[in-house]
């Protein structure tokens, strides 16, 4: 729907609809028919290449591939980067080369993107806009503990469970930031807003730690209580 706003002036229904399937069948042919193929082609590749840098490199070149088509097809490429790796995961060399290499990518590259992230963020608009932020904040943890803690209860989940799984539902994450950064570049929203996001998102990941602490000791002194 937003798509559809931002690039044709408004909400066209059968645009959205078009949209929805093209990336219904997307997700669908990649984790089908692209899990086969491309599975079946890192195999062939893993017998005839015995160097893992080669091998690795040609799962990141599967990855970009799929990267791109997402892109083409309507969908974030982060979306893309996250079924490439479903379609890979069943692969021989999840284990042995795909997660040991990424891994040490990744230490690498993550504090790298949340460096860039914050460049973009400004000090100025934190302090203007402090108060929109908390009742952001607080608006957002509510909404995700009632709508997943407290609803379920009708799952026969304990007291306990309903609290660690509304804890754990409040942490909004790089997802969050990597779409604000898109509607940053795209001229969607301004800095200010984009300030007051990727905030937000911050301080619901700093919250969560120190909730989980406050229900494990608030559940250890119950359980020492009732012994």
């Amino acid at each position: 729907i937003l798509i559809s706003y931002f690039t044709l002036g408004g909400v066209h229904f059968s645009y959205v609809a078009a949209l929805f399937f093209i990336v219904l069948g997307f997700i669908l042919a990649v984790l089908t028919v692209g899990d086969r193929i491309i599975n079946s082609a890192l195999k062939t590749l893993k017998h005839a290449a015995k160097d893992e840098n080669i091998l690795f490199t040609s799962s990141l070149a599967v990855i970009f591939v799929i990267v791109f088509l997402s892109e083409v097809s309507g969908l974030a490429a982060i979306t893309g980067a996250f079924l490439a790796g479903m379609a890979m995961s069943r692969s021989d060399m999840k284990e042995s080369i795909i997660e040991k290499k990424i891994n040490m990518l990744g230490a690498f590259v993550v504090p790298l993107f949340f460096a860039y992230s914050a460049t973009f963020i400004s000090i100025d608009a934190i302090a203007k806009n402090w108060q929109i932020i908390l009742i952001i904040l607080a608006a957002g943890s509510m909404a995700k503990a009632i709508g997943s803690g407290f609803l379920s209860r009708y799952f026969k989940i304990d007291g306990r469970g309903q609290r660690i799984i509304a804890i754990g539902m409040i942490p909004r994450g790089e997802y969050g930031i990597v779409i604000s950064q898109a509607a940053l570049a795209a001229a969607i929203i301004s800095q200010e807003i984009y300030t007051t996001l990727v905030t937000f998102i911050l301080l619901t990941v700093i919250l969560t730690p120190i909730l989980f602490k406050i229900e494990a000791r608030t559940s250890k002194s119950y359980s020492a209580t009732r012994k």
